[in-house]
């Protein structure tokens, strides 16, 4: 019984903890399939995602030349994949993905690429022709071939080709056919030319990196910026005073103006090539501060190094003496005018999008107070700053440096004092694209100018002028046209005048034109004629590079603009200078 008993009362016990021991169990069972159903549940929603993802109604396809985009040096993958994400339906470079119901496929159009393709071919074709043509008699074949690849340069350009590409790829055709030699084709990359412009953008880049570029900008905008044309007027103010002083029109170009400039832009008027917004305020302002640039280098003889140069060229060839007073009193007038009328006509053949800047001006109050005190590495930019000013002004005129070498000066100061770093200048990426394309552009220029090309095209046009037995005026009024626009296939102003003033000079005095007049109005027309490409004077790359105007525009407004300058200093001027009695 007590065997029955003890079995009978232990029985009950176990089955309790076995059914316990199996709750347990389905207790874990039930928890390790939440976990299982977690993890699908997980990635039934990844599953999702990427399906989502796949179904996207857009998709980024890769850029291809001539899909009817417009890139400036400056732009990056990331920025261009944060356009697209703003703005997909306008980019031509995003299109509906195949999955999409709502839009069609688009496909890159091919048309751009061929023309292209039909451009270069022709060029190509043209210059192996006229390479197989006989060299003029007082021209050495080398001369010769290299006028050719010049010419297919400029004409490449113009077709599309970057500008990187079409110079490196015209030195190296140069050195391969022997018409330069390895040591000659890169001479020019040791052009102090080059090298002020490139340490000019080093200095641009000490104000953006400490502030005072935005300071700076924001007072400007609080001043001057009701609108975009008294913004711009404001430009052509200060080219004025500085080219009275600034004996290089880079130097005060890409060294004073363009700094300021450019953060006013991008910081306090919003207009930026990189996020598609250049055409806001960005692209007129910069072309009128070019223009002006190109004005004020006239109108002073301490506008820029090479009205120097004229001024000695006058002397020796007609013996006349052109003093800075001379120089001033002849241009004060036709340059006023022009200085004048290039921002208004360019406000008007290329306008802003925006025009009233009163909201801007406002935000400049709230900027300024935003900056707080001035910092010590702005101060010391500051500085710097005005020295550089000062011995642009001091040194060149008084012979003790160059403008390249006081250039030189604030870059070792501003990284000597840690204001700029070494990775600052290495990532400006615009100063060095420069590099590649400006040297050869200059070392074709100048070879073709001590070959003789230039000399022969001046000799021709004297002769033809003599043929037809022409009056002065007309003789005048025709030299200064083929002087002016002869300058589409220079880059350097030096270039330019050393290569003709002398000689268009004789044919005007050899038909009877006073000699004084005439002189002046080469002379003066020697810097506007820098306006006309974006190679043609020491500042314009630094303009062009910043990415606010393409090269069509740049080409297409620089005309324009060129027949304002020849107009008025052929009628204005010629009045004024009768006036003056130097007729």
């Amino acid at each position: 019984m007590k065997s029955h008993s003890v079995s009978s009362s232990s029985t009950p016990a176990s089955e309790d903890s076995s059914e316990r021991e199996r709750e347990r169990e389905r207790e874990g069972e039930e928890l390790r399939h939440k976990e299982r159903g977690g993890l699908s549940g997980k990635k039934n929603k990844n599953k999702k995602k990427k399906s989502k993802k796949e179904d996207r109604r857009y998709c980024v396809v890769p850029l291809e030349v001539g899909h009817g985009i417009e890139m400036s040096s400056s732009s990056s993958g990331a920025n261009i994949t944060a356009a697209a994400a703003s703005d997909r339906e306008t980019l031509p470079f995003v299109t509906p993905s195949p999955n999409s119901t709502h839009h069609k496929k688009r496909h890159p159009p091919k048309a751009s690429a061929q023309n292209h393709a039909v451009s270069y071919g022709l060029i190509v074709s043209l210059g192996i022709v006229a390479w197989t043509l006989e060299a003029p008699a007082s021209l050495d074949a080398s001369v010769w071939h290299l006028f050719i690849i010049f010419l297919g340069t400029i004409a490449t350009i113009l077709v599309g080709l970057p500008l990187v590409v079409a110079s490196l790829s015209a030195l190296c055709l140069a050195v391969v056919t022997g018409t330069l030699t390895t040591k000659v084709a890169l001479s020019g990359f040791s052009s102090e030319v080059v090298w002020l412009v490139i340490f000019a953008f080093f200095i641009a880049k000490a104000l953006e990196v400490t502030g005072l570029g935005r300071r700076c900008c924001f007072v400007a905008l609080a001043m001057f910026g009701r609108s975009s044309l008294g913004l711009a007027y404001a430009v052509a103010l200060a080219e004025t005073i500085l080219g009275s002083a600034i004996p290089s029109n880079t130097a005060r170009g890409a060294g004073i103006v363009l700094p300021i400039l450019k953060p006013l832009l991008t910081d306090a008027l919003g207009s930026d090539p990189v996020t598609g917004t250049e055409k806001k305020v960005g692209s007129y302002l910069v072309l009128s501060a070019w223009h002006s640039n190109c004005v004020s280098s006239s109108m002073f003889l301490t506008g820029c190094g090479v009205c120097a140069l004229m001024a000695k060229l006058a002397k020796s060839t007609a013996n006349l003496d052109i003093s800075w007073w001379v120089w001033f009193s002849g241009s004060c007038v036709p340059g006023g005018v022009c200085a004048l009328i290039v921002p208004y006509l360019l406000y008007l053949i290329y306008p802003p999008q925006q025009k009233d800047t009163r909201t801007a001006q406002q935000v400049a109050g709230e900027r300024l107070a935003e900056l707080g005190p001035v910092k010590w590495q702005e101060l010391l930019t500051g500085a710097t700053f005005v020295l550089l000013v000062v011995m642009w002004i001091v040194g060149d005129l008084a012979g003790l440096c160059d403008a390249t070498t006081t250039a030189l000066v604030g870059v070792s100061v501003l990284l000597l004092s840690g204001v700029l770093s070494v990775k600052d200048v290495v990532h400006e990426h615009a100063a060095f694209g420069i590099l590649l394309w400006f040297p050869p552009l200059l070392v074709m220029a100048d070879a073709l100018t001590k070959g003789g090309m230039f000399d022969l095209i001046g000799s021709q046009i004297s002769q033809t002028a003599e043929g037809f037995a022409l009056s002065w005026p007309v003789v005048l009024v025709l030299t200064c046209l083929c002087f002016y626009y002869s300058h589409y296939v220079f880059a350097s102003l030096t270039a330019h005048a050393a290569a003709l003033y002398a000689t268009f000079l004789t044919v005007c005095i050899s038909a009877g034109a006073p000699a004084l007049p005439s002189a002046l109005a080469l002379a003066y027309l020697s810097p506007l004629s820098g306006c006309v490409t974006q190679f043609s004077s020491g500042p314009a790359p630094s303009y062009f590079a910043l990415g606010y105007v393409p090269l069509s525009d740049w080409w297409r407004y620089g005309f324009v603009i060129s027949l304002l300058h020849v107009g008025v200093y052929l009628t204005v001027g010629m009045a004024w200078w009768k006036v003056l009695g130097l007729y």
